[in-house]
């Protein structure tokens, strides 16, 4: 069933189809499909609303001009089993369907390019191309492919000759050939170079070589750490072993920090440098680590002499703290004690490191720790 519609395009006015009893509102579309043809066909408000631009009128959704309109208004044959035809084109190609205007279907034209031509009949159209087989050659200066001396030249390529075996002589001992006079026995003696030029510095000698021992004390200074490697003689010979073999009886690193003296703080910061053992040495609050992954562990007791007052312990090293927040302890009555035990995996790089522990007193009292313990074990 094909849709009929008209709209009016009076800005105020109501337009009024007497023939259908239908009032079109100002700038309103109304469907007409419900009436037969004859009766739609023989409305001429319909036809006096197009001829004076007060109407359009629609066919399927499609916009007809004024004379198409009135025109197939007019026409004895439109009825109700007529359709609005259209085109489209179809596959990913060059489109040759452009539009359609009214009851005409526009299509594109072919047009000839560069060596191309178009011919057509009364049912076919021919496309032709101008261009020779040999234009692609005869454009790179290949006209005489068949011809392998004069290809040859045209690409800028040397004429052919025979080639030996190797170097342009053949193998051999005797004159004229690679090997030829003595060269042969010396190679296989391998006496054709007993001097090298004499070398000075680290590598000494114009025979067999000597390696000095500057090739080791000229060398920078560095603390050895995991993962490096070292030249060791097995037997007489050379093999390479990792450094950490040789650090802390097999690679384990401990730091041992123990305070026993109580440490005060009534009002200001205390920044406490401490007194660390490593495998039984006392060693100062430095220490040297050969670098990667470490667990951080603090114990300690903690009080404040007041319950107004609050104990906050932090600690750090080489001036960043090791825990995102410091730990703050406010008791329940004075001198009221708390166990503390810390700990957090933590990475440092290698070199000489500063440990420090700080203690802040927080309102009134003084705040005390004693019995503290650091412990800082290699992963």
């Amino acid at each position: 069933m094909i849709d009929y519609k008209v709209k009016n395009i009076l800005p105020t006015s109501t337009f009024l189809i007497k023939e259908l009893g239908v009032q079109v509102s100002p700038a309103e579309t109304v469907s007409l499909t419900q009436y037969s043809w004859p009766v739609l066909s023989n409305a001429q408000t319909i036809k006096d609303g197009l001829n004076t631009s007060n109407l359009l009128f629609f066919v399927d959704n499609i916009l007809l001009s004024t004379s198409d309109a009135i025109t197939y208004l007019t026409s004895t044959t439109a009825g109700g089993s007529g359709e609005i035809n259209t085109a489209s084109n179809v596959g990913g190609g060059t489109e040759v369907f452009k539009q359609k205007v009214a009851k005409d279907l526009e299509f594109k034209t072919f047009v000839g390019g560069t060596n191309i031509t178009l011919s057509a009949t009364v049912d076919e159209i021919t496309i032709n191309s101008s261009a020779a087989s040999g234009d692609l050659l005869a454009a790179n200066n290949l006209t005489d492919v068949a011809n392998a001396a004069t290809s040859l030249s045209n690409l800028g390529g040397e004429t052919a000759f025979s080639k030996n075996t190797a170097f342009n002589k053949n193998f051999g001992v005797t004159s004229g050939t690679v090997l030829e006079g003595d060269k042969n026995a010396a190679i296989v003696l391998n006496t054709a170079k007993v001097t090298n030029a004499t070398h000075t510095g680290e590598v000494t000698g114009s025979g067999a070589l000597t390696v000095g021992s500057t090739a080791i004390s000229n060398k920078s200074l560095i603390t050895a750490a995991s993962g490096m490697e070292a030249l060791v003689n097995d037997a007489g010979t050379l093999k390479k072993v990792n450094v950490s073999d040789f650090l802390g009886g097999g690679g384990s690193e401990t730091f041992t920090l123990q305070r026993i003296e109580t440490i005060n703080n009534a009002t200001a910061t205390d920044l406490e440098y401490f007194t660390f053992v490593q495998n039984g040495t006392q060693i100062s609050n430095s220490i040297t680590v050969t670098g990667g992954d470490y667990l951080y562990e603090i114990n300690f007791i903690c009080l404040n002499t007041s319950s107004s007052g609050r104990v906050v312990v932090s600690t750090d090293i080489d001036g960043s703290a090791v825990f995102s927040q410091s730990y703050k302890k406010q008791p329940n009555h004075s001198s009221e004690r708390f166990y503390v035990s810390l700990r957090k995996k933590i990475t440092l790089a290698a070199g000489s490191r500063v440990i420090k522990i700080k203690l802040t007193n927080e309102g009134s009292g003084t705040a005390r720790i004693f019995e503290a313990n650091i412990i800082i074990t290699k992963v």
